[in-house]
């Protein structure tokens, strides 16, 4: 037993290298949770990163216990939370502008604020410090 299961190991590493070395798009598979077939062919070529940026990449590691498309589903929404925080920080400069020119929609534009799917504490900080502007 301890050999199948060894080989169903080695298996499944390789097989995420060949994924990731073609550089592919398995965001699909790994939400899914099915297996990735060994006899699959793979397309696509590794290319060089031209900028350091392209290098870098935060991602979730699965931990013991803890399946490999699901480490792949949390590193899908790990990008979703920096959509979500890259719209959180244009909105809060275009609202510091129009707290010059339109206080009123300034204010209508941090109650958007909860729309977005942030850290409560993110929230309330941002709704707070206008909350305090408001009162002044």
């Amino acid at each position: 037993m301890s050999n199948k299961s060894t080989r169903i190991k080695a298996g499944l590493i390789s097989n995420i290298r060949t994924k990731l070395a073609a550089n592919l798009d398995i965001d699909e598979i790994a939400i899914s949770g099915r297996d990735w077939p060994d006899g699959e062919e793979i397309t696509g070529e590794i290319g060089e990163a031209d900028d350091e940026e392209d290098v870098s990449v935060d991602f979730v590691v699965p931990t013991k216990g803890q399946s490999v498309p699901l480490a792949w589903a949390q590193n899908f929404k790990l990008s979703i939370d920096h959509i979500e925080y890259i719209v959180a920080l244009q909105m809060s400069i275009v609202e510091k502008v129009l707290v010059k020119n339109n206080e009123k929609r300034s204010y209508e534009l941090v109650a958007y604020f909860t729309d977005l799917q942030l850290e409560s504490i993110h929230k309330m900080m941002a709704l707070k410090s206008e909350l305090n502007q408001a009162v002044k």
